[in-house]
Formats: C-alpha cells, sequence, structure tokens
C-alpha cells in the first residue's frame, strides 16, 4: 500500500489528518498538514487511486456544477481496513507458497530417504542455508497471521460499534 516506509511520512500525515478531521477541503489539507500544495494534490491522487482515501462532492447550488462545488477528501476506515486485509491475505499466500518451495527444495536435496548425514560439506551448508530461509518464512507467515487477526478484530469490533450507535 502507499502508505508504506518508501512514501515518507506526508502521506501518512495526510492520511491521519483525514482521520481526525473527517471532511477536509484540498486547501485545507494542504495547510493543515504543510504539505506543498503541488506534492498534497499529487498525494491525495495517489491516495484516491489506491482507495485509500475517497471524495464527497457537496454543491452550493441546486445546478452541480464543478465551480460551485465543494469537494472534500474522506477516510471510509472499514474500506480501508478491508483494503488492507485483502492485501495481507495475499502477501501470505505469496508467504506460503514460498515456504513450501523451501521445503520441496530440501526434500529434492535430501533426496528419497536419504540423511542430513549423508550429504557433503558444501550440500551441507546449502542445505542449512535452505532450512534457514523455511524457519524465516515461518516466522513471517506468524506475524502476518497475528496482524492480520488484529486488524480483522478491530474491523469486527469496529462493525459492532456502528451498528450499536444506529440502533440506539
Amino acid at each position: 500500500l502507499f502508505l508504506g516506509g518508501r512514501s515518507g511520512p506526508r502521506p501518512r500525515r495526510i492520511f491521519r489528518l483525514l482521520l481526525e478531521r473527517k471532511y477536509l477541503e484540498s486547501k485545507t489539507v494542504w495547510d493543515l498538514s504543510m504539505v506543498p500544495k503541488k506534492d498534497a494534490n499529487d498525494l491525495l491522487c495517489r491516495m484516491f487511486k489506491q482507495q485509500l482515501i475517497h471524495m464527497q462532492e457537496v454543491p452550493r447550488s441546486a445546478d452541480h456544477k464543478a465551480q460551485h462545488t465543494f469537494f472534500l477528501w474522506f477516510v471510509d476506515l472499514k474500506r480501508v481496513c478491508r483494503l488492507l486485509s485483502d492485501e495481507m491475505f495475499r502477501s501470505l499466500a505469496f508467504l506460503l507458497q514460498k515456504r513450501e518451495e523451501k521445503r520441496l527444495e530440501c526434500e529434492d536435496f535430501l533426496g528419497v530417504g536419504g540423511e542430513v548425514a549423508d550429504l557433503t560439506a558444501p550440500q551441507l551448508k546449502k542445505y542449512q542455508a535452505l532450512e534457514a530461509a523455511g524457519e524465516k518464512l515461518n516466522a513471517a507467515i506468524l506475524r502476518l497471521d497475528e496482524t492480520l487477526m488484529v486488524v480483522r478484530d478491530a474491523t469486527a469490533l469496529e462493525e459492532r460499534e456502528e451498528q450499536r450507535w444506529r440502533n440506539v
């Protein structure tokens, strides 16, 4: 996703600002986020394309002309959580596939009924590297699975809270 570490603090700053303030015009986003207009517009458009933020049109008059319309940016947190969950599931599937590839490589290395003791020193070194890579993949899978559970629990909690407020 676009808000990751490579993109720097600016998109995260804009995203947090929209989360806190709910609906903001572009000019307000530039001013409050302290990001230059050109950069802020670029970031807003990139986040919009990735569906991290959305735009609401608010007409000033009944004719709905663009000149007489406010365009407000906002974050739909449920949609962002769903998007994040989908991305995490794709990453989890990729990690599981890579782990299976490493496991098969280890099996191929030993052959049918082979033992680790039968390997030469260079083969043993390569086999141990494959096993270490498999262990790292296992750790990454477990961490991602735990994070995915937290995101899904938070989304479910948010939905229950919203439902409770609708029923009041």
